[in-house]
């Protein structure tokens, strides 16, 4: 488990020895989150109360399971690669074994039907009911030991995904907007959202590997499919090429008002930088 000084450090090995966050290291922790939130939504600023939110910490493993259709991004993954000469066979672009080149990302994987399904462990999860953040210590842990990353960048890393999703929740709740709508549209804005920030800590904090491994599945990964890979789409190397500016700021707005016309922002500039 390599340790490092992280150039954006919300939290450390010290605060991660107890059950949950002390209050006062709490406040700290939040006013500085918020800072670089506001910063990631290129100068957006608004009065939320998050002092009721608090940080813990859990050793348990959980995982969530995944279902990918034919019609999605894997199977033009293995058409690419038939065409650009690979030996692989279209017709294996279905076997769960493809995926063991995404650890850790990938748990299980396995069959169901002419559907791909696969697990990949919960690292973190925010509870908008208790407004209570829970970072699963042990699973970044093995999460980084497996991907061969920096652990406490990952830790901050997840941090800030999970604290994006306090803030973007206030702000809807602020605003009126339903933030448990069950729709599709909305699970993509908001983990495409709070993946892009998660995905800045850990380029500012240096850790390239794992950004290049998460860039990578989510290229692979339809957005449509996989909620996370809508952040593809926001990474300013991807949206410098194509002449875009604002866009995180101008999705984050638009959830305000439609999730559905947020998520047109989204699955539209993922195809465009994913060249789908």
């Amino acid at each position: 488990m390599s340790t490092k000084t992280l150039h954006i450090q919300f939290i450390d090995t010290f605060d991660i020895q107890n059950t949950e966050l002390p209050a006062q290291r709490t406040q700290e922790v939040i006013r500085d989150l918020t800072g670089e939130v506001e910063g990631f939504l290129q100068g957006y600023h608004t009065n939320l109360d998050l002092s009721p939110l608090r940080i813990r910490f859990s050793d348990e493993i959980k995982t969530q399971t995944f279902r990918i259709g034919k019609g999605d991004r894997v199977t033009d993954y293995y058409r690419n690669l038939a065409e650009n000469g690979n030996a692989r066979r279209l017709e294996d672009s279905m076997n769960p074994e493809f995926l063991e080149e995404h650890l850790p990302i990938v748990g299980d994987s396995w069959l169901e039907g002419d559907d791909l399904c696969f697990t990949s462990t919960i690292l973190g999860e925010f509870y908008e009911k208790e407004m209570l953040i829970i970072l699963y210590r042990n699973a970044i842990d093995d999460y980084a030991r497996e991907g061969g990353y920096n652990w406490l960048a990952i830790l901050n890393a997840v941090l800030a995904h999970e604290f994006f999703h306090a803030y973007h929740f206030l702000d809807c709740r602020l605003r009126h907007q339903n933030w448990n709508y069950k729709i599709k549209s909305a699970d993509i804005v908001k983990e495409s959202l709070a993946s892009a920030f998660e995905y800045t800590i850990l380029r500012s904090n240096g850790e390239f590997r794992a950004c290049r491994d998460w860039t990578a599945f989510w290229e692979l990964m339809d957005v449509n499919a996989y909620p996370y890979s809508g952040a593809l789409g926001f990474l300013d190397e991807k949206t410098q090429q194509i002449n875009k500016s604002h866009v995180i700021y101008d999705t984050y707005i638009d959830s305000f008002f439609k999730w559905r016309l947020a998520a047109e922002d989204v699955v539209g500039l993922y195809r465009v930088c994913n060249m789908g």
